[in-house]
């Protein structure tokens, strides 16, 4: 009977051991793409950032008078 005991509680020990490793790892590996996603984000933002500052720096020098309205709402591509 003590023999069962011991068995089924060394049984359950195991179990939450294993259960207690693999959240940990689990836990590691979404702060990994926690942490990728938002390496991407700042990137991103950077470049849009980027981007901003040169349509402003063009829509600066653009003389809306000189050139036709029309002209000047078109869609922009990106800027490289």
């Amino acid at each position: 009977m003590a023999e069962r005991f011991f068995l089924l509680i060394g049984g359950v020990l195991t179990m939450l051991l294993v259960m207690w490793h693999w959240f940990r790892v689990e836990r590691k590996r979404d702060w990994k793409r926690h942490q990728a996603f938002c390496e991407q984000l700042e990137t991103k933002l950077a470049l849009h950032r980027k981007q901003i500052a040169k349509r402003h720096i063009a829509l600066r020098r653009y003389d809306f008078l000189e050139y036709n309205l029309e002209e000047a709402l078109l869609v922009q591509q990106e800027i490289k």
